[in-house]
């Protein structure tokens, strides 16, 4: 199942802007080894 880019993009800044204020966070979002596409599938 895939989200709609609107989608994709609004999952995407509220996990830019939770990075951004959690460093604990930021950490585990910065591994190569995820991405949005999965992100947005394991949340639909």
């Amino acid at each position: 199942m895939k989200g709609t880019e609107h989608f994709k993009r609004t999952i995407q800044m509220y996990l830019e802007q939770r990075a951004a204020e959690d460093a604990l966070f930021a950490k585990n979002y910065r591994n190569p080894a995820k991405n949005i596409d999965d992100c947005v599938t394991y949340i639909l």
